[in-house]
């Protein structure tokens, strides 16, 4: 299969030609936020502007909430990803977000094309299967906005899960033309270009399907996140919502590594759709499911459920170093899926979606049958 960024450059490049600004107020203010906040952005794993687009899109840039998804990073998160936290500080919720939606690991190096990508698989490609450019991208240019905007798009937003309304307007700033407002300032920041001749097109093309994997409509993401409930235990449930977002990414990564499969969250390659198909004609969750490798009648590797027995609880480190940053912190008798290994003293802990970081061992339990 060919990967989604490689499919879709093209058109991120020609949409970056093509894209002008509609409505000025919205992103003026955007980018006054981001700059206001921006020494906050620096110094991470990912692209300080993007960061900063992101972080104005989840929570208008408050220092008191998360950038996952603009929950107070000193809480325990609700929305998606859920179950999140507390943190130790906001940086710490950031580093942890950025590591768990694989920011740290664009699909190329980073550049203008990179950035959009990672900004739309981060929101979701919900938006593609009713033939729109997405807000969370390009809301407040002519790729979003429809005419009576200035604009040549066709708007359109969820309006709650699984509800596209088609005549709703994103009232945000999208993070494109964000990006640039801040770039303008900070010359610093800039992102290169990957297709730098794509000229202009004379209207604004429509979408390519999205992802494989992800369905080609509505029903056939909901298919996706349907199979994925009947073979994982994920907690709680995906949204039948019809649009492969942040979550269903991270089910596809739970499910490839609970069979052995290459870990890359695209339901669309040449392994995980077929396996997928093959464990729900099975009838059995993936423990007791045979591994595709060989056909063998090994079960597929279970992860380990353990206990926080730490009195005062237990602080969760980005690496396995008592000086590296507390990404964490982790109640007395909290429950985590621990790796099968360690390093040192240090075992990596967190959900069945993906790690938290690293906590030290003997200040775990494990969970009898678990």
């Amino acid at each position: 299969m060919q990967h989604p960024y490689a499919a879709l450059g093209s058109e991120y490049a020609a949409l970056l030609a093509r894209a002008s600004i509609t409505r000025r107020r919205p992103v003026q203010l955007g980018i006054e936020r981001v700059m206001d906040s921006l020494p906050r952005y620096l110094d991470l794993s990912a692209p300080a502007v993007l960061i900063g687009a992101l972080d104005l899109r989840e929570s208008d840039c408050n220092p008191h909430l998360g950038l996952g998804q603009g929950d107070p990073w000193d809480q325990v998160s609700r929305h998606v990803p859920a179950n999140k936290g507390p943190f130790a500080s906001w940086r710490a919720a950031a580093v942890f977000y950025i590591a768990y939606d694989h920011l740290d690991a664009p699909p190329a190096p980073w550049c203008w094309e990179v950035a959009c990508y990672t900004g739309e698989n981060w929101n979701g490609w919900g938006p593609r299967l009713h033939g729109c450019h997405t807000g969370y991208l390009w809301s407040c240019t002519s790729v979003y906005d429809p005419v009576r905007f200035g604009g040549q798009g066709r708007g359109g937003k969820y309006v709650r899960d699984g509800v596209w309304d088609p005549e709703e307007i994103d009232a945000q700033p999208g993070i494109i033309p964000v990006m640039q407002g801040v770039i303008a300032l900070r010359p610093d920041l800039a992102l290169p270009r990957a297709y730098a001749t794509v000229q202009a097109p004379t209207m604004v093309p429509a979408p390519r399907p999205g992802p494989e994997g992800t369905g080609q409509t509505p029903d056939g993401a909901r298919w996706l996140q349907d199979a994925l409930n009947r073979v994982l235990d994920f907690d709680p449930p995906l949204a039948l919502d019809g649009s492969v977002g942040r979550r269903t990414t991270q089910a596809v990564r739970a499910f490839q590594q609970a069979y052995g499969l290459r870990v890359d969250g695209l339901a669309g390659n040449t392994e995980t759709l077929p396996r997928l198909r093959e464990v729900l004609a099975s009838g059995a969750p993936p423990a007791a499911a045979s591994p595709a490798a060989g056909g063998s009648s090994a079960a597929a590797p279970q992860p380990r459920r353990m206990r926080v027995v730490a009195p005062s609880g237990l602080n969760v480190r980005q690496r396995p170093s008592s000086t590296s940053v507390v990404v964490r912190a982790l109640p007395h008798g909290a429950v985590v899926v621990a790796a099968q290994h360690q390093d040192g003293p240090w075992i990596q802990v967190g959900d069945v979606a993906a790690p938290f970081g690293w906590v030290v061992a003997q200040y775990l339990e494990p969970i009898a049958n678990g």
